[in-house]
């Protein structure tokens, strides 16, 4: 079956492959499968104390294995994060609209119904989210190019795509080390199975929320060396941050805690170019999608950035942001994007 325009609806397999996705990241004590015997479809969860649970019905697996979690000392409950992010076909997830817009697969028709009502309201939306991709690996290239940074941070990691950071930091000096965030389980554990590393760098994955950099930096010390400078990624996850969240505070706590020559990335939706149309939009994101999104203004983005010393061009729009060798402007996007370093002291 196909839809009006023509993408596949998911096949019965698919859907429970993403579901079982789910079960995993929020089962993570249990090895979780699906079984053909005969057309007698059954599923599986075998857990390490041991706990087996074995029946034809997802909901009732779920059911079973929350069941056990709770009655395990061993197996604390997973966060209201974790939870809020349970496999959902028939509800609109933040990663899988925003892979309709880069012209992914990962998601459902309450994905793509989103997606279009949002692209209803500013058009200009699936373009946006593909200068947003761009623009992360001009900055990657840069940053692991000319200004020679092996250490990257990724807060908000999405759904896997093409030219992930640790590819494109990799593609250029192959020890690179990287270290993706994300509060979603469906997300890190779609990363876990498709982002690996090249030999001799490093790929790692946390389950953390933005709200807690302390959390995230103590977690990616692990990996990362904060002594030696290091590049935190902030690309298109800032406005899921209410000013009362205080994501001013959140990056200064982060740039805190990165060693002189570091830096920090930043892209940001704005509703300045288009008021009305993404305003609109934006309203019928945070009606349809369970994550509230805010623009904000150039001045707003700007002050994220707190006293961190600008790269040049600054703050801009995104398409101006040092595009490619021969590539001219093209119609800005609904988002700044800016570059900052943590300046020596002497």
């Amino acid at each position: 079956m196909t839809t009006r325009d023509n993408v596949p609806e998911p096949t019965e397999t698919a859907v429970a492959a993403h579901a079982i996705t789910a079960l995993q990241a929020d089962f993570p004590d249990h090895e979780i499968w699906r079984e053909d015997d005969g057309g007698q479809i059954r599923y599986i969860a075998r857990g390490r104390h041991p706990h087996t649970v074995v029946t034809a019905d997802l909901g009732e697996l779920r059911a079973a294995l929350s069941k056990a979690s709770a009655q395990s000392p061993a197996t604390p409950n997973r966060t209201a994060s974790a939870a809020a992010s349970r496999f959902d076909p028939d509800v609109a997830h933040p990663a899988r609209v925003y892979n309709v817009w880069l012209g992914g697969k990962d998601h459902f028709p309450a994905d793509r119904m989103a997606a279009a009502e949002v692209a209803r309201c500013r058009p200009q939306v699936a373009a946006g989210a593909q200068a947003n991709r761009s623009f992360l690996a001009r900055v990657v290239r840069h940053l692991a190019g000319p200004r020679s940074i092996r250490q990257f941070l990724d807060i908000g990691t999405g759904l896997p795509v093409p030219d992930s950071t640790h590819e494109v930091a990799q593609a250029i000096a192959s020890e690179s080390r990287v270290v993706y965030v994300d509060n979603d389980p469906l997300v890190l554990a779609h990363a876990r199975a498709l982002l690996t590393s090249a030999p001799g760098g490093a790929c790692d994955y946390i389950d953390a929320d933005l709200r807690d950099p302390d959390v995230i930096l103590r977690q990616a010390a692990e990996t990362l060396d904060f002594a030696q400078p290091a590049a935190v990624l902030l690309v298109a996850v800032l406005p899921f941050l209410s000013d009362a969240d205080d994501p001013a505070g959140i990056v200064a706590s982060l740039a805190t805690a990165l060693a002189p020559g570091s830096f920090l990335a930043i892209s940001h939706l704005t509703a300045d170019f288009a008021p009305a149309q993404v305003t609109s939009g934006v309203a019928a994101y945070n009606a349809l999608v369970p994550a509230d999104i805010a623009p904000r203004s150039h001045t707003q983005v700007t002050a994220l950035f707190g006293g961190l010393s600008l790269v040049p061009p600054g703050v801009v729009p995104m398409s101006e942001w040092r595009p490619d060798p021969g590539v001219r402007f093209g119609q800005a996007a609904d988002l700044y994007a800016g570059l900052a370093t943590i300046v020596r002291t002497r």
